[in-house]
């Protein structure tokens, strides 16, 4: 089938979890499929998109960055004053319009799959199916961070946004012939306010060649986090770690050791930095760091979708202490594939007793192992993808029924 995929950004390289699961639909796209690419991006990204991609992409259109992605503050002061979005906003362009229009017109797409609902915003003429990748359902998400922050002003911008957005998204929705979620949870969130429209969960993936161990010893009593530190989720719960769970920790483990490895941490955030809070920064390569680690936390607090953190630690075989929020939509058991904890105390002494029971560690990793080759690796994913494509295109017609009732997406 001919696709057309319409994304914010160029996802080459892949350096952030949104980055990757662009980067990685994309490369199970063109296994079968012809695939253009229209995006927002500068000058010399359509040359790397080439060479990461080759001939598999037929055509990629970069358009002009819109004036809100490069001035989010003065586009989120904005956005306090029209009746949209700040996010939104960061997807609309003139530009953009105009040459997916052009684009629509001068070519026969079976299909035009768009990520995130700020970029469905166009109006699409065209018959070709219209399917949405929705990554997070952003309403949500905003409501969440809303209800966690401490700032007074970051409360007020998290619930107009959500209140936005709410009505946005379904306006986004309802113009769709499928929609892929990354959670359970999300898809029934989307199907509360939207039950007409397919709805099928994709969720997030590893690549299992790459995220491998490479036989390094982990270091005893070594913790990591990943994740882009510029995004609240991540700050917020490497905050809330730092603050209340590792003073726990170290009354009975005083050589415990953080890595925190991510881009941009806030500066109130680096100061909590010593040699057993490690900051890295903007690594190219994660592996190393995990490699090390004798475990994975993730403590999220907010968010929404599935941590790929998640999956590429059950790759690497490092067993993984988690909330119930960070581990949300990933199928895995706590006590069999993963550890789950709420509160800091529980949290604290989940990763003591993990740290000194090598037999639980082992019994981990293997079940988290199993669970990712068979759920969660991009193959797997990609092939889940093609039968939600063939679903919904068969015989030329939108066959909703066969996608909604389709177990292996579902």
């Amino acid at each position: 089938m001919k696709i057309l995929h319409v994304i914010p950004y160029s996802p080459v390289p892949p350096q952030f979890g949104a980055a990757l699961r662009v980067y990685n639909l994309m490369k199970e796209m063109t296994r079968n499929h012809d695939l253009s690419v229209i995006y927002f991006g500068r000058e010399g990204s359509e040359r790397r998109l080439k060479e990461s991609f080759g001939d598999r992409i037929r055509n990629a259109i970069a358009v002009p960055r819109p004036w809100a992605r490069d001035f989010r503050r003065l586009n989120q002061f904005y956005a306090l004053l029209n009746g949209r979005s700040h996010f939104k906003q960061l997807g609309l362009s003139s530009r953009m319009a105009y040459l997916l229009r052009k684009e629509l017109d001068s070519h026969d797409f079976d299909i035009v799959q768009t990520e995130f609902p700020n970029m469905a915003s166009y109006p699409l003429e065209t018959d070709a199916v219209k399917v949405l990748d929705a990554h997070n359902v952003e309403y949500d998400l905003n409501r969440r961070q809303g209800e966690v922050t401490a700032s007074l002003l970051r409360k007020f911008h998290y619930r107009e946004e959500a209140r936005k957005l709410h009505r946005e998204e379904i306006d986004a929705w309802r113009r769709q012939d499928l929609i892929f979620t990354t959670s359970e949870r999300d898809k029934d969130l989307i199907n509360a306010d939207v039950p007409d429209v397919p709805t099928v969960v994709l969720p997030n993936g590893v690549d299992s060649a790459y995220f491998t161990p490479d036989g390094t010893a982990a270091e005893p009593e070594t913790l990591v986090f990943t994740g882009v530190m510029r995004y609240l989720p991540n700050s917020d719960g490497v905050r809330w770690f730092i603050e209340e769970i590792l003073p726990l920790i170290r009354q009975k483990a005083p050589a415990v050791k953080l890595i925190v490895v991510g881009s941009q941490p806030p500066a109130s955030l680096e100061r909590h930095a010593s040699e057993c809070v490690i900051f890295t920064g903007r690594v190219d390569d994660v592996r190393p760091y995990v490699n090390r680690a004798t475990l994975s936390v993730v403590p999220l607090r907010m968010g929404g979708g599935t941590r790929l953190k998640i999956v590429e630690s059950f790759s690497m075989g490092k067993p993984v202490v988690s909330t119930t929020l960070g581990a949300e939509g990933i199928e895995a058991s706590h006590g069999e594939s993963i550890m789950i904890a709420d509160d800091p105390r529980d949290f604290a002494d989940t990763v003591l007793t993990l740290m000194k029971d090598a037999d639980l560690r082992k019994k981990l990793t293997r079940n988290a192992y199993e669970i990712m080759k068979t759920r969660y690796e991009w193959s797997v994913i990609g092939a889940m993808m093609d039968s939600a494509y063939a679903a919904v295109c068969g015989d030329g017609r939108r066959n909703a029924a066969t996608v909604a009732d389709q177990k292996g997406g579902s």
